[in-house]
């Protein structure tokens, strides 16, 4: 019986360890390739709270650059592969503050989004399609 509980405990370290060493590559082999971020726009909330973060991505030759936000409490930055953790499109755009709580991003198309949250780090995101 204790040999069983022995011999599952390792299996399950071991696969343990393979999703953490998995994962660290992966988000390695990602800042390699996208590089520093280019930070378009930075943003800080009127309380002084959060830092909308606007920047451009590119993950080589072959791909169109993209356009990302992240939202991240003040003192936290963006680093190389950061992959946006509120949205991601093709199209270029910008972000202003609401309030203390809510950020609007000001987008010049609604087509072409990968990713697009509405809530991030206690923070609301409003979305606003303008027409071209």
């Amino acid at each position: 019986m204790k040999k069983g509980i022995v011999i599952i405990a390792i299996i399950l370290a071991v696969i343990i360890g393979l999703v953490t060493a998995g994962n660290f590559a992966l988000n390695s082999f990602m800042a390699f390739m996208m590089g520093e971020p280019n930070i378009m726009q930075e943003v800080v909330s009127p309380d002084g709270k959060y830092v909308a973060y606007v920047f451009e991505a590119n993950a080589g030759a072959t791909t169109r650059f993209t356009y990302r936000l992240s939202v991240l409490k003040k003192g936290k930055k963006i680093k190389a592969g950061d992959r946006g953790n509120a949205f991601i499109t093709y199209y270029e755009f910008d972000v202003d503050w609401v309030d203390n709580k809510t950020l609007r991003v000001n987008n010049t198309s609604p087509i072409d989004i990968y990713q697009q949250k509405v809530k991030v780090n206690g923070v609301d995101i409003n979305y606003n399609y303008m027409r071209e």
